[in-house]
């Protein structure tokens, strides 16, 4: 196995290296300051035996990675697998393409190609059917005097198809987003939302669910979807604690 590896990571880095090089043709390229920070992580390995991409939106994006200690590397080639949780970094320099250390990451920013900022920060949340908190990425959906909104942009199996014959059979698993939103307030824990209903958002606000409700009614939000649940939270942030 460790021969295997030795020789698949760098075809796994090269690949990689190419195909973000053609995704990233004419974007900007700014020289790194040499003050900027070193960044550190292990070989990036992912999963293998799956029908669809792990990285969030499917590319590579122009980005800027903050540390814990405050400071920023700038102009980095970045992806977000949403499947293992992962901030990856393309290093054209050494080659390499490392899955970056999350105990040294704060957060990250990336730039798509009309030059949108996405900006992700590491949170600490209690996931449901488990004991203990975790630290996971989380792009900041809203943050306002009371309430914050958060999506972990998690990439999942969403079906398995199983083909072939009787004796001899194969399966393929596809690969699908799905969000899971974050909800804080002080004093609180984390409320997590993984459907976007009115009936979910009731639940985390139950003593403010006709406000809510009459609220939701005057602003025509049926929330079914990210845009009206981000619109929700801000009008249920200005409504105070």
């Amino acid at each position: 196995m460790k021969e295997l590896r030795k020789i698949y990571l760098p075809v796994l880095a090269a690949l990689m290296l190419l195909s973000v090089a053609r995704h990233m043709q004419g974007q900007d390229t700014l020289p790194a300051a040499l003050t900027e920070p070193k960044l550190c992580g292990e070989w990036y390995t992912p999963e293998i035996g799956y029908v669809g991409s792990q990285l969030f939106r499917g590319v590579w994006f122009r980005g800027r990675v903050t540390l814990e200690d405050g400071r920023t590397a700038h102009n980095r080639i970045l992806a977000y697998n949403g499947m293992q949780d992962q901030l990856i970094w393309l290093d054209k320099k050494g080659g390499k393409v490392l899955a970056l250390d999350k105990g040294l990451t704060a957060g990250f920013v990336l730039r798509d190609d009309k030059g949108e900022e996405m900006r992700f920060r590491k949170i600490r949340v209690k996931p449901l059917l488990q004991n203990d908190s975790v630290s996971v990425y989380a792009q900041v959906l809203f943050e306002g005097e009371n309430i914050s909104l958060y999506a972990q942009r998690k990439i999942v199996n969403d079906y398995t198809e199983t083909y072939g014959g009787y004796v001899t059979s194969a399966s393929r698993r596809f690969l699908a987003p799905k969000p899971v939103y974050f909800i804080f307030m002080p004093g609180r824990q984390s409320n997590q939302i993984e459907k976007i209903s009115r009936k979910t958002l009731y639940a985390v606000f139950p003593e403010k669910k006709k406000q809510i409700r009459k609220t939701l009614r005057k602003n025509r939000l049926s929330l079914h979807n990210e845009y009206q649940l981000v619109r929700a939270i801000e009008l249920i942030d200005r409504m105070g604690q």
